[in-house]
């Protein structure tokens, strides 16, 4: 070691000048962060996701038209392998509004699946209601993301946007949270906008 680094590490810990003194105060902090960093990392890294508690461990993020088959059904089993048989614990919210064109084209096809599989709990949130609006925002940040357009649907850490996708894959999904087997489709009459705004 040259005589300057000694001379530096010298003045750094046996305290000569407040200058030094302040630098050994600021590596003692900065050493002391990273060991209270690494042991928060390894508490953490070391518990186990399989747990009783509600809260829902992993975050998919968002399935919607622009993935691709091979990815949704990735994106799928990777769902019901982490969400399987976790029942009332998944909560399942509906977001629409009466003036989306693509939430109007899924109405009919939710209210079949909603007749289909009555034990499978749905809560739709019209984005006009006064609740509805903060409801959606926390369930964005919540899942975080910070933007997602309708009809959405909130699934235990997944979002599923748009008709094709929600079609798709609402029903395995929902099926493996309530470990269901899946039925026949129910005999319900296609309904048009006008109908629905009246049931």
């Amino acid at each position: 070691m040259s005589m300057s680094k000694k001379k530096i590490l010298k003045q750094l810990f046996t305290g000569h000048g407040k200058k030094s003194y302040f630098i050994g105060i600021f590596i003692g902090i900065v050493v002391i962060l990273i060991v209270v960093a690494l042991l928060v990392f390894a508490l953490g890294y070391g518990q186990s996701s399989d747990n009783s508690s509600a809260s829902i461990s992993k975050m998919f993020g968002i399935l919607d038209s622009s993935v691709s088959a091979e990815d949704k059904q990735e994106y799928i089993n990777a769902f019901i392998a982490q969400n399987k048989d976790i029942g009332d614990r998944c909560e399942i919210l509906h977001f629409y509004s009466h003036t989306c064109g693509a939430c109007q084209r899924l109405e009919p096809w939710l209210l079949a699946f909603k007749a289909k599989y009555p034990e499978i709990q749905i809560v739709s949130h019209e984005l006009t209601a006064p609740s509805s609006k903060p409801l959606f925002s926390a369930k964005q940040m919540e899942y975080g993301v910070s933007s997602v357009s309708i009809p959405a649907i909130f699934v235990c850490g997944a979002i599923l946007v748009g008709v094709e996708p929600i079609e798709t894959s609402l029903e395995p999904m929902a099926l493996a949270v309530y470990n269901l087997e899946p039925r026949n489709d129910a005999q319900i009459p296609v309904l048009f906008p006008l109908e629905m705004s009246l049931t």
